[in-house]
């Protein structure tokens, strides 16, 4: 009953209108339903259901008006709101993959790989920039719905300009061969080919946390919000002591846990990944992304991070190379 009533309130307060819509919508529907529901789909609201007068709110209804009434205008409105909204979405954005449904983890033997990781960094010559990422963009929202895809993030450096990083995760060997097969990643690739600044470099990791890979695919139907909504996304290279590489591993997956944990407790935290090098094997990357840098200066000043600091400065064979970048694709918090 309570969900329904500020399901009820969110899509008068802010979903139906997009002006106005800050992106608390989002947040106050992923609690309450199954699925996730983005700001991505806010549309003004005579292009969804009746005026406002519809909608009958606590407190807002006639005097004595039953609970009855109030919760099946409510149900009523969502399942409303839900059909109008998403049925044509799906058809100007794309599922990920219509009918494909997560495959659960099975257990490895020992040197299997848990995901098929690519990041390829692009040097971009000057000028070319916007041109290279309206090109990129369009070959994301295809690779994306690769039967073998877990996820293709398109990311800008914030720090060097030209410079973009490509994270393709497949969840078995067969996807990266069969994406450089595709129409898709076959255009993109001719198309980009003179805006190079110098040759890609592509490098191939493992997932080790999360532990389960199937986890680092999006949940939601569209991956893009316009506008877009960009995150503090930092990459931390780590070259750890040969020999250390567990109780590195071990100390790092339990640090994640807990900011996990905190994120949830308002210090805008949304991934943490570690990832692991298949040509070195003690090379570790950490994936950290926040709602914005103020943020993630707030989660290395907590406790927990000083802690795994400490922890992990001794296993180190050199400084962990710290790099910035800001997302482009997925573009809302839900990607």
């Amino acid at each position: 009953d309570a969900c329904s009533d500020h399901f009820a309130q969110w899509v008068m307060q802010a979903c139906c209108h997009r002006d106005a819509c800050t992106g608390k919508c989002y947040d106050a529907f992923s609690p309450l339903l199954s699925m996730t529901v983005s700001p991505a789909i806010c549309v003004p609201m005579s292009h969804t259901i009746a005026p406002t007068a519809l909608l009958q709110l606590p407190g807002q209804g006639k005097n004595g008006q039953k609970r009855k009434s109030r919760r099946a205008t409510a149900i009523t409105v969502a399942l409303a709101m839900i059909v109008t909204l998403l049925v044509p979405a799906a058809f100007v954005f794309g599922p990920r993959q219509q009918g494909r449904q997560r495959v659960a983890t099975v257990a490895r033997k020992a040197g299997d790989r848990s995901a098929y990781i690519a990041i390829v960094q692009v040097n971009v010559t000057r000028g070319m920039e916007p041109d290279f990422l309206d090109a990129t963009l369009e070959n994301a929202r295809y690779s994306c719905k690769e039967k073998s895809n877990l996820r293709f993030d398109v990311l800008e450096s914030q720090e060097e300009r030209g410079r973009f990083a490509l994270i393709e995760m497949y969840r078995d060997e067969g996807g990266p061969v069969a994406h450089k097969e595709t129409e898709h990643y076959l255009t993109w690739r001719k198309t980009v080919a003179d805006w190079m600044a110098s040759p890609r470099e592509a490098t191939q990791w493992d997932v080790v946390f999360p532990e389960d890979p199937s986890t680092l695919e999006p949940e939601c139907i569209m991956l893009e919000r316009d506008p877009p909504v960009f995150f503090d996304v930092n990459h931390i290279f780590a070259d750890v002591v040969s020999g250390q590489e567990e109780a590195f591993i071990e100390v790092t997956k339990r640090y994640a846990k807990n900011t996990y944990d905190k994120g949830a407790g308002g210090l805008g935290f949304l991934r943490l990944d570690l990832l692991r090098s298949l040509e070195e094997p003690s090379r570790f990357l950490i994936i950290e992304v926040f709602r914005s840098k103020d943020q993630a200066t707030k989660n290395r000043r907590a406790d927990d991070h000083a802690r795994w600091n400490a922890q992990v400065a001794p296993m180190m064979v050199e400084p962990r190379s710290f790099y910035r970048w800001i997302n482009h694709f997925p573009s809302l918090p839900a990607g």
